[in-house]
């Protein structure tokens, strides 16, 4: 029971220990650094050469993510932190070929680019020295979204008795999709940091919880994000 006891208090020591900031203070930390994004069942449908449908599916796309959040240390172990991060997200598609128009098309660089402002609040809470587990909630404010692609037409010829391929040139594509989608999107961050002589890294991961488009389906924003920064006491 002494063991237990002592084991009980010695935890309690190392916990209270973790804090990273006096009780009561503020301190705020810039962050920068990449994401990977997807966003779930945004599955497109093309007709192939052999006039076939053919699914391409969604992948995750790299991109890059910037802001700060203010920390409040209210307790030994826990604090509250409030952010302001603009983050690039949307997915990517492979290349492909699409029959369209009574043309065949390759098709690539296809991707949804959108771009968001996300207010993240949080709680943290401090399990060792410099190491906090974290969750919370996020809203997120859409900035803009667009759908793009490259094409390129591949015609069959017939040059002296044989079949080649005869390439267009390359056309870019553009059209914005902001008016398709939900303007606020909200979601459940989770995720880690670990700080060391002020400098901070940070892993989360964002689930979406709301509908990405406004037609019916079931899209959801999923961002991976993982950001360095550096904590500054005011």
């Amino acid at each position: 029971m002494k063991k237990i006891i002592t084991l009980a208090v010695c935890l309690v020591s190392v916990l209270t220990a973790t804090a990273q900031h006096r009780i009561g203070t503020f301190s705020v930390t810039p962050r920068v650094g990449v994401s990977i994004a997807n966003v779930t069942n945004n599955d497109i449908y093309v007709s192939n050469d052999v006039g076939e449908n053919e699914k391409i599916k969604s992948q995750a796309k790299l991109g890059g993510t910037a802001g700060a959040e203010v920390e409040y240390q209210a307790g030994d172990i826990y604090s509250l932190s409030l952010g302001v991060m603009y983050a690039m997200q949307g997915n990517l598609y492979k290349e492909h070929r699409e029959y369209a128009d009574k043309t065949l098309y390759g098709i690539s660089n296809c991707r949804m680019d959108i771009h968001e402002l996300n207010i993240p609040l949080m709680a943290n809470v401090y399990v060792a020295p410099g190491l906090a587990v974290k969750a919370g909630v996020q809203m997120g404010i859409l900035l803009a979204a667009d759908f793009k692609f490259k094409s390129q037409s591949i015609n069959t010829v017939v040059i002296d008795g044989k079949e080649q391929k005869e390439y267009g040139d390359i056309v870019k594509h553009s059209q914005s999709m902001k008016d398709w989608m939900h303007t606020v999107d909200f979601a459940i961050p989770v995720g880690l940091s670990y700080e060391y002589e002020n400098v901070v890294l940070d892993a989360r991961y964002y689930y979406g919880l709301t509908k990405v488009f406004k037609a019916g389906d079931k899209s959801r924003n999923s961002v991976f994000t993982v950001t360095v920064g550096y904590k500054f006491d005011l």
